[in-house]
């Protein structure tokens, strides 16, 4: 239903910020706040140096009115269910994953799409901390589940760690020493059962 409706409903963001998505490809949203006055004023200043030496590629818009730093922010939670719509929609198979990689790492890891041809790609990610999320439309002939373990390994050979954020739930093994403290916080195993690879029985019997 969404998929159908979506384009005639009106746009969710304010126009500057819809315009900056027509012009570029890459966003960031900050949100601040002072802790001691002037931080705002400095950090204008250095955003206005930064743009005044990236002329062609940088651009920047503050929301100056509390509705649209409002929908600004609310824009980032819609991602998620916007692309299980759009996956629907195209009546196609889609991977959503989140992963960190080394701080010092500058560039994507190689991912297997000889293997596992990738129709679509998002990105996105937290600033400053290198966890990034990433949405995959594939074809219906694609096998989803190898294609993220194939995914998993790719960003580990790099340091990485998949997942990250989101936890282990059932779908992921995660280290035998994580799961032995799991298992010493929670030696009856009425929390999570099975997280991790942990049995679902209790007593881990």
């Amino acid at each position: 239903f969404l998929w159908w409706v979506n384009n005639i409903l009106p746009k969710s963001l304010p126009p500057e910020l819809q315009k900056l998505t027509d012009e570029f490809d890459h966003h960031m949203l900050m949100e601040f706040a002072e802790y001691s006055d002037g931080e705002i004023e400095h950090l204008m200043s250095r955003l206005k140096k930064f743009q005044s030496q990236h002329p062609e590629t940088v651009r920047f818009h503050v929301c100056e009115d509390p509705w649209s730093a409002q929908r600004a922010m609310l824009f980032r939670f819609a991602v998620a269910p916007a692309f299980r719509t759009y996956c629907i929609g195209l009546g196609q198979q889609g991977l959503s994953i989140d992963y960190a990689l080394p701080k010092t790492f500058t560039k994507y890891p190689t991912l297997p799409e000889a293997k596992y041809p990738m129709m679509h790609r998002l990105v996105y990610s937290h600033f400053g901390c290198n966890v990034y999320h990433e949405d995959f439309v594939f074809d219906n002939k694609t096998d989803v589940h190898d294609a993220k373990m194939a995914i998993k390994k790719a960003v580990e050979a790099v340091g990485g760690k998949l997942p990250a954020e989101h936890g282990h739930g059932t779908e992921y093994h995660a280290p035998m020493d994580t799961q032995k403290r799991w298992m010493k916080a929670d030696p009856s195993n009425t929390m999570n059962p099975g997280v991790g690879g942990t049995s679902f029985k209790k007593n881990y019997l």
